[in-house]
């Protein structure tokens, strides 16, 4: 049995039914209990900015090493630079973190990304932050849609 730890930090309970073709006990559940320790735990493991483009949207994301990990960030990029933009800075203690993000898109619509950070781990070279973003018009605005193949007559005002 094998049991993915990916994104798992804490205590960790599984169990699996093993069924055989012995009369006296044909199946048999078998357990697995432990205790995961994190390596570098972001937290929250992804950001979502959902709103209109004429609010702030931040979101702050912390990011801690685990027991006897020196964690040190070398360089930080993101693949939608033209939707956020970030900073990070130094934490209290050493090789924490804290990452601010901010929506900076303008217009309605939807976007996807990443901001990736290169580390100095060896196991962990490369830490990635999922973003999504999905900014809708103010409220009481409207968007114009063309009818397509109809002109729309009005009399005057209505």
């Amino acid at each position: 049995m094998k049991v993915r730890t990916k994104g798992i930090a804490g205590s960790v309970n599984k169990r699996v039914t093993v069924f055989s073709n012995d009369p006296d006990k044909s199946q048999i559940v078998l357990a697995v209990r432990g205790k995961i320790e994190h390596y570098v735990i972001l937290k929250p493991r992804a950001v979502n900015f959902w709103g209109a483009p004429d609010r702030k949207l931040v979101r702050k994301v912390e990011i801690f090493p685990g027991k006897e990990v020196k964690l040190q960030i070398k360089k930080i990029r993101s693949t939608i630079p033209n939707e956020v933009k970030y900073k990070l800075n130094v934490g209290e203690k050493e090789g924490e973190y804290l990452l601010t993000v901010e929506n900076i898109r303008t217009t309605p619509g939807r976007y996807y990304g990443k901001i990736i950070m290169e580390t100095n781990l060896q196991k962990k070279p490369k830490l990635t932050l999922k973003v999504y973003g999905n900014i809708r018009n103010p409220e009481g605005a409207t968007t114009k849609r063309k009818e397509k193949g109809r002109v729309k007559k009005t009399d005057g005002p209505s």
